[in-house]
């Protein structure tokens, strides 16, 4: 998913476990862990929200 710069420096700033993915010394993406609840994950798996919205809705939790 494309992102915007705050929620990249969201992902720094909170996140515990992050694989940035470079290709010619240029960042091109990076993965991560996202904790979530039980109905976020059987929103996401059953494509009611996509993965933007996980993400969106999980930042409020403050991970």
């Amino acid at each position: 998913m494309e992102t915007s710069k705050e929620n990249r420096e969201w992902v720094y700033k909170n996140q515990k476990y992050l694989n940035i993915i470079k290709y010619n010394n240029e960042i091109i993406g990076f993965a991560f862990l996202l904790p979530c609840t039980k109905e976020l994950m059987e929103s996401f798996v059953s494509k009611r929200i996509n993965e933007r919205e996980l993400f969106e809705k999980d930042k409020i939790y403050k991970i």
